[in-house]
């Protein structure tokens, strides 16, 4: 399937371009969508790179080190100039590294550092984007798949945190309900980038007074609709 492709900012001849493609929930199927991941400078995943299955709960600790090898390798083999990478509720061999605090597995955290930009409650600034991702999910009672996730009240002190002057809020979870809320009229964002809802991809707006200061929110779930978004940010150079 051919990607969305959508721009965000006035790309007059004095502004600079930075393309962002954004992905989420490929759920080990990475290998079959690589072919089709569009090139750009910065490549962004925004969760459930893994895919839990509750046969291997007792293995989970012993797979850690195999399958953050996996998403290292599959960041390795992309072109793109920055990688971004937010986890999801299904990445709990991440999720169990990044509780244990990462004791004894330095060559995890080296190997993991050296492909991708992990953003756990954090930020960093790219091509002159600051990104802040949130990996936190709603725990859910039906789910064993509950990486990052802790109950709904917990979470928006993790979306209060997000800084006021970011650029870019990569989460698993939609901006659902007071966590949308609070960062829309609090932060000046240009784009949401998440994933979870498998059946949602594709673009919107929030709207704030006008066209030039509408909010992008991507849904680049892969699972069900393999559809990559791309997204050309234009801003002063």
């Amino acid at each position: 399937m051919e990607p969305h492709h959508v721009k965000v900012g006035d790309s007059s001849d004095h502004s600079r371009r930075v393309r962002v493609v954004h992905i989420s929930d490929t759920h080990r199927r990475h290998a079959e969508f690589a072919k089709a991941i569009p090139d750009g400078d910065i490549l962004v995943h925004s969760g459930d790179f893994d895919s839990f299955s509750l046969a291997k709960l007792p293995l989970l600790r012993l797979l850690e080190e195999r399958e953050i090898g996996k998403v290292a390798a599959f960041f390795d083999s992309q072109s793109h100039q920055h990688k971004v990478f937010v986890p999801g509720n299904h990445d709990m061999r991440l999720a169990s590294y990044h509780l244990a605090g990462g004791r004894g597995r330095g060559s995890l955290a080296s190997r993991l550092a050296s492909s991708c930009h992990v953003l756990i409650d954090s930020e960093v600034t790219l091509c002159g984007l600051k990104f802040y991702g949130i990996p936190w999910c709603p725990l859910r009672d039906a789910s064993y798949a509950r990486g990052f996730s802790e109950p709904w009240e917990s979470l928006l002190p993790r979306w209060q945190a997000a800084p006021a002057d970011t650029d870019v809020l990569v989460t698993h979870i939609p901006p659902w309900e007071e966590l949308g809320r609070e960062v829309r009229e609090r932060i000046r964002l240009l784009a949401v980038l998440h994933g979870h809802i498998h059946r949602g991809n594709g673009v919107k707006y929030w709207e704030k007074g006008g066209s030039d200061s509408s909010v992008l929110v991507s849904n680049a779930a892969m699972d069900e609709i393999p559809k990559p978004v791309v997204i050309d940010f234009y801003h002063e150079s």
